[in-house]
């Protein structure tokens, strides 16, 4: 009987043993893609940052000593619709 309660308890440690461990791959094989996706994302962001300060770095040296004006029109109301007052 204790030979029987032996190889049981030894059983469930290597049942608990073999779920552990997928459930760790399982985890970290997520994580993984979680962090890949991440980085992707981020270096298309930079990417398009990097667009963006070059054409304005253009920009203000093409309007190096010229004066720039900027017309403002008074809103209307919500939607575009009413005085906005």
């Amino acid at each position: 009987m204790l030979r029987e309660f032996e190889v049981k308890t030894e059983e469930m440690r290597t049942g608990v043993k073999v779920a552990a461990e997928a459930a760790i791959r399982d985890s970290l094989g997520k994580a993984d893609q979680i962090a890949s996706e991440s980085m992707e994302k981020a270096s298309r962001h930079l990417a398009a940052l990097e667009i963006g300060i070059a054409t304005l770095n253009g920009l203000l040296q093409e309007l190096s000593g010229k004066q720039v004006v900027v017309n403002v029109s008074k809103k209307k109301g919500w939607f575009g619709i009413g005085s906005g007052s």
